[in-house]
Formats: C-alpha cells, sequence, structure tokens
C-alpha cells in the first residue's frame, strides 16, 4: 500500500513538475515574442523620429524658399525697367533708348533680356551705374556690353555711348 501510495504522491508531483515547466516554457515563449515586439516598436519610433527630423528640415527650407521666392518676385517687367532708370539717374548716366530683346520662359524661371543704349558723361559713370545693377537685390546680368566714344561728335556732351543687354530672372 505504501508502493501505491508513494506512486500516486510521485505521480503528481510530476505533473505538477510537468505543468511548472510548460507553464515556464509558454511564458519564456510569451517573453521572446514580447521582447521582439519591443524591439520593433523601438526600431519604428527611432525610425518616426528620424522621419519627422527630416520633416521638419524640409519644411524649413520650403519656407526659406517661399522667402527668397516672395522676395525675387517683388518685380515685374515694368517695375524692372522703373528700377534700371533710377540707378541710371542716380549713377550720372542717360538712357537713349530701352528695347525688350527676349523672354526665355521655363517651368520655374523666367528670364528676361532688355537691350539699353546709355550715354554717359565719363567712364566713371557708367562703372558706377553696371555697379549698381551688379549689385542690386533685384538679380540684374549684364549679358552684353559695347562703347563707343562721342568725342568727335559735336551734337552731345556726353563722352560714351554703351549699349548694354540686361538680363533678369523671375521666378515662378
Amino acid at each position: 500500500m505504501e508502493s501505491g501510495n508513494l506512486s500516486i504522491k510521485y505521480k503528481n508531483q510530476v505533473i505538477n513538475i510537468i505543468l511548472i515547466v510548460i507553464a515556464l516554457f509558454v511564458c519564456y515563449r510569451l517573453y521572446v515574442g514580447q521582447q521582439q515586439f519591443l524591439n520593433s516598436l523601438k526600431e519604428e519610433k527611432e525610425n518616426e523620429t528620424k522621419k519627422n527630423a527630416e520633416l521638419l528640415n524640409i519644411g524649413n527650407s520650403e519656407k526659406k524658399l517661399a522667402a527668397y521666392k516672395k522676395f525675387i518676385n517683388q518685380k515685374d517687367l515694368s517695375s524692372v525697367m522703373d528700377t534700371i532708370n533710377s540707378l541710371a539717374v542716380a549713377s550720372g548716366v542717360r538712357i537713349a533708348s530701352v528695347r525688350p530683346a527676349d523672354e526665355k520662359v521655363g517651368p520655374v524661371v523666367s528670364e528676361y533680356v532688355i537691350n539699353y543704349t546709355v550715354l554717359a558723361g565719363s567712364y566713371h559713370a557708367l562703372g558706377s551705374f553696371m555697379g549698381q545693377l551688379e549689385s542690386h537685390p533685384f538679380v540684374f546680368k549684364v549679358n552684353r556690353l559695347d562703347l563707343k566714344s562721342n568725342q568727335g561728335a559735336p551734337e552731345t556732351t556726353d563722352l560714351i555711348t554703351a549699349d548694354l543687354e540686361i538680363s533678369t530672372v523671375l521666378i515662378k
């Protein structure tokens, strides 16, 4: 009888040990699965943080681009001509003729080319005019400059005639 009770007692302990081992195995598998899930969430969080930082950089770049675009687009062809005229007056140069020459329209940028004939009393006045053009906040570029001396012409007091080809850019 003792051996029967002993086998039942050990049988219950063996079943309990097997149940405990199975429970430990199931808990371990759940723990490993949760750890993998947590690691993937951490990686996803890091990726999203990087994406947010890049989106913030892109947003800042878009704001800067919009500010530049607004600054550059404060002009149209008539305001460009008015600005060039005021620069000529300020530097002591007279504008004899103005001829719009070419317009290159692109998907993002339009370039306007204007031909000017100017009369200057000295090379310094002409140099001052060109320096003001090149350093103006509007984007002006002198593409061509042809100089002629007027020293033999009695009808003018201006010593120099200059043909200029000036281009400017407008961002759409």
